[in-house]
């Protein structure tokens, strides 16, 4: 008896240690979306109903994201549409891009410490969109992270040209955020970084790597290089998260989540969400 004894008492001491460890935790959830053309209602090119914004504000609540980086939203008003089924969460919309802005979902909870447009993506005019960039703290951790969405290689590049000039205009992009990393962590501002978003490109692309400025950056690192598309699964993803080597000591190994949510709603319910599935990551925050 007096063995049984011991053997729980050692059993419970190691559940409650095991518990204090895990209490010691918390995390920062990042990630991206591409929301295919989220419109205001208006003469949208995706025309959804009221049930279908409800569904991809349930879709971004299943991603637990503390903060999510979305692609392709119109405008405010396309935005407010998803916060009246976010009610922990706030928005910034960029100004530029036309009507594929980028914009940034962060639970209401978080410390935002600044945010700004990154014009400097923008490198030709209405061909190209400009960044968001957050200054977060949740916690004691503080980090900063970027919204993109490059230049893509689309049906309307019908001639080679025209496909070339896409693909250069992404990999100038890809060296702008380059140097705005190495500009960040040279100049002490931040060393913590993340950049999320659609790229448009996967960095196993072998032929054109519009990507390879991110790739031989030695303090780049992309945790999606290896996952495979939604909509067709024997393409590599172009939505990405890159995060810095500081960054990266505070990532949780195997935690990037690729939500498939094609089982959870019906064919028609699919349509009317996106042609691409989010994307998360967690980081470890000591309490």
């Amino acid at each position: 008896m007096k063995k049984k004894y011991k053997y729980i008492l050692l059993l419970a001491l190691i559940i409650t240690l095991y518990s204090c460890k895990e209490e010691g935790k918390d995390y920062l959830v990042l990630g991206t979306f591409n929301v295919e053309w989220l419109g205001d209602g208006v003469n949208d090119r995706v025309k959804r109903s009221e049930s279908d914004y409800k569904n991809i504000a349930e879709l971004i609540l299943d991603t637990e994201s503390d903060i999510i980086g979305l692609q392709e939203v119109e405008n405010d008003e396309a935005i407010l549409r998803l916060l009246k089924y976010l009610p922990d969460y706030k928005a910034i919309v960029s100004s530029g891009g036309n009507q594929q802005k980028v914009a940034f979902l962060y639970n209401s909870s978080l410390q935002i410490k600044d945010w700004s447009e990154y014009s400097e993506l923008a490198i030709e005019g209405n061909r190209t969109r400009p960044g968001l960039v957050l200054s977060v703290q949740k916690k004691n951790f503080k980090c900063a992270v970027m919204v993109v969405h490059l230049k893509s290689t689309s049906r309307y590049d019908d001639t080679k040209e025209k496909k070339e000039r896409s693909q250069n205009l992404r990999e100038s992009q890809a060296q702008v955020i380059s140097n705005w990393a190495d500009s960040m962590i040279a100049n002490n501002i931040e060393k913590n970084l993340v950049i999320l978003g659609d790229f448009n490109d996967t960095p196993t692309r072998k032929i054109n790597p519009t990507l390879k400025p991110l790739m031989d950056n030695k303090s780049l690192f992309f945790l999606t290089t290896s996952l495979k598309s939604c909509k067709y699964p024997t393409w590599y993803v172009i939505d990405h998260v890159l995060i810095s080597e500081s960054m990266k000591r505070h990532y949780e190994e195997n935690s990037v989540f690729f939500y498939d949510f094609r089982s959870k709603f019906s064919d028609l319910s699919l349509k009317m969400i996106s042609d691409h599935c989010p994307i998360t990551a967690r980081f470890r925050i000591e309490k």
